[in-house]
């Protein structure tokens, strides 16, 4: 092979190493990419969402009541109707052994009504809601109780969106839109009965009013710090039972 012929396939070579070089490092780090990316897009998503840690939503036997939710930045009062309430539906009556529901669920502009508002310190003394409540309580079991009004409480969490508006929807809110956002939170939820007698005495039971009570959320830092003290107890005792072994 002529020498000029030679030279020029090393130069090919190294041109070929060059290129492979970028990809192999690139594979190298793209698992790390990949790893950062999972990690940090769950919170840009959840970046517009406010976390309920305060009020409540209370619906009666009417299929309406007050709600109140509380966040950062965030406080608004109003009253709800036109949704769907499990337990309103299901105790028409409900009996002893039944597995019922603590589902409610409310949308659109219909099943909100107005009420004061203060977002991020600006105070309104009336805006228009539109959204989604989705409270979602656990399944429980009715029990066996003849008395006059019995209470079942559980846990449950909440998920939707709010807007808030300065003039009813029925006029638009394009311009007049104060904020809108996706909503989270848990609780505790108690749901209310009042119990009736049949002809052979056996407790029928029916719906009278199911109240969700938001609880505050711990913030990440806060289960960040439980969790390093947790290991450090672990480990202390861990250091101490070695120690015992060996004496």
């Amino acid at each position: 092979m002529p020498m000029g012929m030679d030279n020029f396939s090393r130069l090919d070579s190294i041109f070929e190493a060059e290129r492979v070089r970028p990809l192999r490092y690139l594979a190298r780090i793209l698992p790390v990419l990949l790893f950062f990316t999972f990690l940090f897009l769950p919170f840009a998503i959840r970046a517009d969402t406010i976390v309920i840690n305060g009020g409540s939503v209370s619906i009666g036997s009417s299929g309406s009541g007050p709600f109140s939710l509380f966040g950062q930045g965030f406080s608004v009062r109003g009253s709800v109707n036109e949704g769907r309430v499990e337990p309103s539906r299901l105790c028409f009556p409900c009996k002893p052994g039944e597995s019922i529901s603590l589902l409610s669920y409310f949308v659109g502009d219909q099943s909100f009504h107005n009420g004061p508002a203060t977002i991020n310190g600006v105070s309104y003394s009336q805006l228009f809601y539109q959204g989604e409540f989705n409270l979602a309580g656990r399944n429980m079991v009715i029990p066996f109780d003849d008395s006059p009004i019995i209470n079942l409480t559980t846990t449950f969490t909440l998920s939707g969106s709010l807007r808030g508006c300065t003039h009813s929807w029925t006029s638009g809110c394009s311009d007049q839109s104060v904020f809108s956002t996706m909503l989270s939170g848990q609780g505790i939820v108690t749901l209310q009965l009042s119990t009736f007698l049949d002809s052979l005495s056996h407790p029928n039971y029916f719906f009278r009013n199911i109240t969700y009570d938001f609880q505050p959320v711990p913030e990440p830092a806060t289960l960040l710090l439980l969790g390093t003290g947790l290991v450090g107890v672990a480990a202390r005792y861990r250091h101490r039972f070695q120690s015992t072994r060996k004496r």
